[in-house]
């Protein structure tokens, strides 16, 4: 008896893992094809290999779904539980909502989309976010101030995020060094 019982909790924990494993796999899969959208359009723009890249990665981990309310990241794992975040933060009276792989804030940002759905949208955020940072580096001279201006007009708030976007786009950098 103990061991049929040793057997099914061993078979529950393979079966735990596989499906972990298999979770893991989609995850990076879906990033992986965030990460070409991104690359895409830092090519279409004329932004710096990386740079984009960098600012999805110190924003969201490059996660599609991730939405930050009043400051305080919340865990979804798809668009609708994303949604039901935004419309209850909402209806609570919060407006600052940063949303999807590039957070856009949304009091700052929603009026450029149809709606949260179109905000949400990888291709869209990654689109728009391009957009604004080509607008940030056209109105502060450097790629440098764009990153910083990116997060934050106010400079208390960009000298953290600034240096973890550059380290992060040096890293990167490096990476794609070493492909060549």
């Amino acid at each position: 008896m103990l061991i049929k019982k040793r057997v099914k909790s061993l078979l529950l924990v393979i079966c735990l893992c596989m499906a972990s494993n298999n979770a893991l796999a989609s995850n990076s899969s879906v990033q992986g094809k965030i990460k070409r959208l991104i690359q895409a359009t830092e090519e279409q723009y004329g932004i710096p290999s990386g740079l984009l890249e960098a600012i999805a990665f110190v924003e969201s981990g490059i996660n599609n779904h991730a939405i930050n309310v009043a400051g305080k990241p919340v865990i979804v794992t798809n668009n609708n539980e994303a949604l039901k975040v935004i419309a209850d933060a909402q209806e609570n009276g919060i407006r600052n909502i940063d949303v999807g792989v590039m957070q856009l804030n949304y009091r700052w940002h929603s009026n450029a989309f149809a709606n949260i759905q179109e905000m949400l949208n990888p291709k869209r955020n990654i689109e728009y976010a391009a957009k604004f940072l080509l607008r940030l580096k056209k109105e502060h001279g450097t790629w440098y101030a764009a990153i910083c201006n990116y997060h934050s007009s106010k400079p208390n708030h960009q000298i953290k995020y600034s240096y973890k976007v550059v380290m992060r786009w040096g890293q990167r950098y490096a990476e794609l060094q070493s492909t060549i």
